[in-house]
Order: structure tokens, then sequence, then C-alpha cells
């Protein structure tokens, strides 16, 4: 099986009917006797269909070709030499006979040995040397027709004479991985990964599976099933994941007043759409319905940990997302262009213990190359929810407002922004020796964030007056450096950072990271 591209489209071909079965070649002799050749005929040269016409010029009828000795040229070489045949006696004898025939052959060059020249007739004539080697006239093939045999990409007329039939999907493994681990007093647990398509890549499956010997609700599996073959792509999927947590929020945003000991059982199902506009452009809907199921823990004063509180709740959340990407990417991140995300997601209380909230959310991303490997990068990051039960977003660390600890900072409503030079630090940094080893290629980022976090009704003020002294409240300001470079296929980040208030600057603290730049 194999496909081919045409007219926009591609032509899937089978070969149901393969050529080594003697039956399929018999019948081909009697239905279509030029689709079948023998060995015999296949084991023959191919005729040159291009040969050049001889290459005549404008004296051609006058003169004809000198290489091609004349009718008598032999004759007149004997009859000098006495050996003169009767078509030379003849014309001895009778010199005027043959004028009408000398004359037709006016034009024509003198044999070799013939005197020519003005003196000729006087018989003190020049004589043409004869040539030194004669090369026979070349062979003249017969003429033969164009044949086009297809070159290598020809294809059989067995192939083509078949009846073409509808494209029909079939799955077949593409990639498959995993591991296992196993420790005395905890038992195994291996992780698998799984994905299949068919040949054109229309439809895929996707598994993937943590299994722990602990227990079966320990367990995390993802299946989603892709189908693209038409401009709107469609997708549905299942679930079922299981974490612990030690946090002041919960997965969905819940804020629960101080830090908490959890864990969260997640399961349901997935539905989601895909409309590209144009390249750069789409819209994305997605219907995620995720039944939780929490377990709250405390722990005593020998450190044990017991199971308190549980709780069971739903959510059924529907998100509308417009998605534009346009940026050219270079070794660690985006270049130029831009790329943006604007979501929002409405869960309505369907369900008993169903959570209800509005949540709007925005990230704006702009880059310009300065050339020289120098970029300026720009970001925008914004989130409002509310609602019966509006979800909490938590703010700091590396990904959004350096200078402040992770998720250091909470509130209902949020915006950040952030301004970074990327430029070339150290091209190459390495130690000679029998096994080289260095850095290649490290790279260097300045950065400046500026952002605020607050809940609904509160009152932002934007300057503090603290014993006479101007301090800024919000927004908050945060700003590093720091040098980023890769290995082993991923991108090391790592930033130096300081937060301020205009009235004093922090110690250092230092960030580490995996993953491309914003």
């Amino acid at each position: 099986m194999f496909s081919a591209f045409n007219h926009g489209g591609f032509d899937i071909f089978a070969v149901n009917e393969p050529l080594s079965v003697e039956s399929v070649i018999a019948r081909l002799r009697r239905e279509k006797p030029g689709a079948v050749e023998t060995v015999a005929h296949t084991l023959l040269a191919p005729t040159d269909s291009l040969i050049a016409p001889p290459n005549e010029g404008a004296l051609a009828v006058a003169w004809s070709d000198s290489l091609a000795a004349p009718r008598d040229t032999t004759v007149h070489d004997l009859a000098r030499r006495g050996h003169a045949t009767r078509d030379s006696t003849t014309l001895a004898a009778h010199p005027r006979e043959h004028e009408g025939a000398a004359a037709g052959m006016r034009g024509e060059p003198p044999a070799w040995g013939e005197p020519f020249g003005p003196s000729a007739p006087g018989g003190a004539a020049a004589t043409m040397p004869p040539p030194a080697h004669e090369e026979p006239p070349p062979r003249q093939l017969p003429p033969a027709a164009l044949v086009d045999r297809g070159g290598p990409f020809a294809l059989s007329d067995s192939i083509l004479s078949q009846e073409p039939a509808p494209y029909r999907s079939r799955m077949s493994a593409d990639y498959f991985g995993g591991g296992v681990y196993a420790a005395t007093g905890y038992g195994f647990v291996g992780s698998t990964q799984l994905q299949f398509s068919d040949f054109l890549g229309d439809r895929n499956l996707f598994v993937a599976a943590d299994l722990s010997s602990s227990a079966l609700s320990e367990t995390n599996v993802l299946a989603i099933y892709n189908y693209l073959p038409n401009r709107l792509d469609y997708q549905v999927g299942l679930f079922h994941f299981k974490n612990y947590f030690s946090s002041r929020v919960t997965t969905f945003g819940e804020a629960l007043g101080g830090p908490r000991l959890f864990s969260d059982r997640n399961f349901g199902a997935l539905f989601g759409m895909s409309y590209p506009f144009d390249r750069f452009r789409r819209l994305e809907m997605d219907l995620t319905q995720t039944f939780v199921d929490r377990q709250f823990f405390d722990e005593d004063a020998f450190g044990n940990v017991i199971a308190t509180d549980h709780e069971f709740e739903s959510i059924t959340a529907p998100t509308f997302s417009l998605v534009g990407d346009n940026t050219l990417f270079g070794y660690y991140g985006p270049v130029n262009g831009g790329r943006h995300i604007y979501s929002l997601s409405v869960a309505p209380p369907l369900f008993p213990n169903a959570l209800s909230y509005v949540t709007g959310t925005v990230d704006a991303r702009r880059y310009w190359d300065l050339t020289h490997g120098y970029t300026f990068a720009w970001r925008a990051l914004g989130g409002v929810s509310g609602g019966t039960n509006p979800q909490t977003f938590q703010v700091g660390g590396y990904s959004t407002l350096r200078g402040y600890s992770n998720y250091a900072l909470l509130g209902t409503r949020f915006a950040v922004t952030s301004f970074e030079i990327r430029y070339p630090f150290i091209q190459q940094l390495g130690v000679v020796g029998p096994l080289p080893v260095g850095l290649f290629n490290l790279r260097g980022a300045s950065f400046v964030d500026v952002g605020s976090v607050w809940n609904g009704g509160d009152h932002l003020r934007f300057w503090n007056d603290v014993n006479g002294h101007l301090t800024l409240n919000a927004p908050r300001l945060g700003f590093g450096t720091g040098i980023r470079t890769s290995a082993f296929f991923m991108i090391f980040k790592l930033d130096v950072t300081w937060r301020t208030n205009f009235a004093y600057i922090t110690r250092p603290g230092w960030f580490f990271s995996i993953g491309p730049e914003f």
C-alpha cells in the first residue's frame, strides 16, 4: 500500500492482485495484452527514439557529401592504372555521348586524383590528393516512435486498471514507550504511552497510563481520540487522575484559607472542537465534565497523617478560546512575531455539589528580532473570575512575577506584564581534554516584571506613605537577569531576581527551571 499526492489530495493505492500469482498474469494476458511483457522482451535494449536527422547545410543539394565517394571514382582510378573496365572504355571512346551525364553531375566535387582547377582541361592540372583514411559512413538506424516508459515512478497497467475504492481508515500503532519503577516497602509503578493513527493521519488515538501496585484508585489514565480529516477538528477523551497536594488553593481554584494537605481524585470526560480561520488563527471550544473526590488530611504532633474531611464536587466547564500564533522560533524560544490566547470559561451548576463560576483570561506576547542574536520580548497576562465559586489565581515565581516566591500572591483578579531583552552571552565555554566538557551557545536575559493581584472589592493604592517616605504598593515590581543553555534536548534556565518598592531592594532570589522562554 502506498499513497501519492494528486490534484490537492492523496490517492491511496493497494495491491489487491499481486503479479506473483500466475492466475493474475494469465488473466492480464487475455484482457490487456499490452500490460504484460515477457522476460525476453524486457531484456532487449530500448530503441533510441531521439536519433537526430543528418545535418545538411544549404549546399546539400548542389554539393553532395564530400565523405561519400562518387560513383565513378573507383572506375577512374582503375583506368589510370591500365585496368579499365567496360564502363571506363565506353566513357573514353564516346566522350560526347556522356556529356549529358557529365552535365548532370555538375556541382559535384571531382573524384580523388581527378584534375581540378583552371588548368584541368589543359592537362597540367593539379590533382586532389586522396584522403589518408576513409571512415565508413555512419549506419542509419530506422526511425522509431517515441516511447514513454514512465521512469522510476511509473505505475503498471495492472494497478491503474483497478477500480478505485473509497478510503477506509485502519488504525495501526505508531509509538509505544514506558518504564517501570520498584522499591521495597513501596511496591512498583509503571508508565505507558501508546499512539495509534491511520495511514493519512486523519484519525489518531493517544493513551497514557501510570499503573500502581498499591491500589487501582491511584492509577492515572488518559485516552484521547482525534478526528482530523476536515477543516473542523474534533476531540473526545476520558481521564482519571489521583494526586496529593499541600496548598492554599485546590486544583480548581477554591481558596482554602490556609495550607492544607489533601488528595484529589479527578475523573470524567472531555470533548473539543477546533476551527482554523487561516494558518495563524483558530477558534477552540472545549467541554470538560469533571468529578472530584477530595480527601483532606491532618498531621498530628508525632508526624502521623490522619484522614479527616471528605467532599465530592462536580465541575461542568465549557471553554471558548481564540488562539493566534505567527511566531518564528530560535534555539531557546520565539525570536519574532506574536502569539495570543483569549479564553472564557463558564461553569453552570448542572449537578449536585457543582461549582459555578465565570472566568476570563488573556495571554498576549510579542517579539522583535533586533538582529545579531538580540531579541526584545513583551508579555501581558490577565484574568478575572466571578460567580458563586470564583477561581483564585496564584501568581509569583519563575513563570509570572519573578522576584516573588512561587505562587505567593493570591486573588480572583490579576494583571502582569513583562519586558525582557535576550542576547548572546558566551558562544563556547569548555575544558579541553580526553573528554571535552563545556557549555555551548550560552545566552543571557535581563527582565522587568510588573503586576498586581487582588480580590473583588479591594481598593488598589498605587503608593503607601511609610514614615514620610512613599513606597510602591500596587503594582508589584521585580527585576533580574539570567542565563540559558541547552543539553540533552532540554533548555535550562537560571535566574537571579530582586523585588523593590523604591524604598528598598530585597536580597536576591534564585530560580531554576527547565523549558523554553516565554
